[in-house]
Parts: C-alpha cells; sequence; structure tokens
C-alpha cells in the first residue's frame, strides 16, 4: 500500500526513507492516470497537496545521507479530486505512533532525536 508517512525524514530509518520516496513517486503516477485515491485518504496514507514537497523533504534526506537521488517528480494536476480529497491531511502523530511500533530502527532514531514521546 501506497503509504506518506509524513514525519520528520530524520528519524525515517534507510528502509523506510527509501520506500516512502518510492511509494511517493507510486501516488504521483496514480494522480497521473486520476485513478481514485479515497481508500488511501480514509487509510491516513496520502496528503495530494503535500506530495511534491513531500518528495523534495525525502530527496534531500537521501542525498544528506550520500545516498543516490536521480528521480525527479513531475507536477501533476490534482484538480480531478474533490475538494476534500485535495485538502485531506494525514494525522502525523498517528502514523508516528505506527511507524514506531513497526520499525525499531525508527523508534531508535525518534527516540535519539527526542521525537518520540510515544
Amino acid at each position: 500500500m501506497t503509504r506518506m508517512w509524513m514525519v520528520d525524514p530524520e528519524i525515517l530509518c534507510n528502509q523506510h526513507l527509501l520506500g516512502e520516496h518510492k511509494e511517493v513517486h507510486q501516488a504521483n503516477g496514480t494522480l497521473k492516470k486520476k485513478m481514485k485515491i479515497t481508500g488511501f485518504i480514509r487509510s491516513n496514507c496520502i496528503e495530494p497537496m503535500a506530495i511534491q514537497s513531500r518528495h523534495d523533504d525525502l530527496a534531500n534526506e537521501l542525498i544528506k545521507r550520500k545516498m543516490n537521488h536521480k528521480s525527479p517528480l513531475e507536477a501533476v494536476d490534482i484538480c480531478y479530486l474533490s475538494d476534500e480529497e485535495q485538502k485531506s491531511r494525514i494525522d502525523i502523530d498517528e502514523n508516528m505512533c505506527e511507524l514506531i511500533r513497526r520499525c525499531s530502527k525508527c523508534r531508535k532514531k525518534a527516540e535519539e532525536k527526542s521525537y518520540c514521546k510515544f
């Protein structure tokens, strides 16, 4: 499932950083094809208006970690989505809880950066 964690990229382990970067590209491709994303929005997984900025944040973190980034993101028109879908926001606190539950490496980075209050 495509998921934008939307947490500070610094706390993502390499696997989650690379994974979210790939999934942002997948989400962008879904929007380019004008496919429905209602389920992704309901599942707290996509924030359409943040795709470009999130990609840029993830790409900057990849470069900071001396990882390759050679995949610019093509801007996509999301006006086919309803106003509610366009403006949907991810619950970052909920995603943070889920991320640190799933991944001990991300949990450790969150604790080191004092991001973790959970």
